[in-house]
């Protein structure tokens, strides 16, 4: 009886998986899950959209509303992003094949070296599902790929006129902008890696901000939308009342190898920091008295982020 329920259950699951329903794991498609969102079944703040040709690139944030088209910022709206992914759907996208072209490679003796270059790509994730679509130099050229992203671009494009150009900016204007609301969190990458010196101190903690997402030590940080928005904004008015620049490459720190990265997309100028208590680094702080007491407020503002975010670390 139990191998009866048992080869049913099996049976039903394929047929699901035969119409795009589920993956072989019973798990939602990608096929299905495009349509739940298009259908608006399921919220667009899931998806993710990127894309690149020989033109350029953009990317999509559902959950933020906004869209980089190469360092220009522009703002969406859900009904934007469902049209593109009905555009998508309409293409045949969810059945191309992970990529298209590549040069041939002899069945039999040495195969020869080469470059592999990418032509252009699109990549659509949704939620725990995603497809990504390649374009390789040489072989089969997929016209419909091509136009497909073409059409995005180009639907996109006029969006630029009244975007926020990230390029035209400094560093200290951008993050006067993340921390007034205007530049979204998916713009601001940060890192911020604790050593404690002694044996038997606490292991290395790295906090890491990237596209909105919040990690330590590699794992994922559980937050809301709101959470996160706001932290990023706290973020950008502390880097922005410290001044993001003026900081000598190293400083010093007597109980910690410390470094504190961060950037905004689409602005050249970065700004990577990194202290410790070696005596040339006793010489810089003491040189640059004003970096130093900017670069000790920026510690303990990091080191209580990650307090707040993980009572264990250091």
């Amino acid at each position: 009886m139990t191998r009866f329920v048992l080869s049913c259950l099996m049976l039903v699951i394929a047929g699901l998986t035969a119409f795009g329903v589920t993956d072989l794991h019973g798990a939602p498609s990608f096929s299905a899950e495009l349509k739940n969102v298009v259908d608006g079944k399921v919220s667009v703040d899931t998806v993710t959209l990127e894309g690149r040709d020989a033109s350029g690139a953009f990317v999509l944030y559902g959950a933020a509303d906004v869209g980089f088209i190469a360092d220009t910022q522009i703002r969406l709206t859900a009904k934007d992003i469902k049209v593109v992914l009905q555009h998508i759907s309409d293409a045949g996208f969810t059945g191309m094949p992970d990529s298209f072209g590549g040069r041939p490679q002899p069945k039999d003796g040495p195969r020869p070296l080469y470059a592999i270059r990418l032509i252009r790509s699109l990549s659509v994730y949704i939620g725990t599902v995603s497809k990504s679509v390649n374009q390789i130099d040489g072989g089969a050229q997929s016209k419909e790929l091509e136009s497909l992203i073409t059409d995005i671009a180009a639907a996109l494009t006029p969006r630029k006129k009244n975007g926020l150009a990230l390029h035209e900016l400094t560093l200290q204007a951008g993050l006067a902008k993340m921390a007034a609301g205007e530049l979204a969190p998916e713009a601001l990458t940060v890192g911020f890696t604790v050593s404690p010196r002694n044996a038997g101190d606490a292991p290395t903690t790295v906090l890491t901000i990237h596209q909105a997402t919040v990690t330590i030590n590699g794992k994922p940080v559980t937050m809301s939308r709101a959470a996160v928005n706001t932290l990023c904004q706290e973020l950008g008015g502390k880097l922005t009342q410290i001044g993001a620049k003026g900081f000598p490459l190293q400083l010093y720190d007597e109980k910690a190898l410390i470094g504190v990265s961060f950037s905004l997309t689409g602005i050249e100028q970065q700004v990577n920091i990194s202290a410790d208590i070696y005596p040339y680094n006793v010489e810089r702080a003491t040189a640059n008295p004003d970096a130093q007491r900017n670069f000790v407020t920026l510690k303990q503002y990091l080191q209580k982020v990650l307090k707040d975010l993980s009572p264990n670390a250091p």
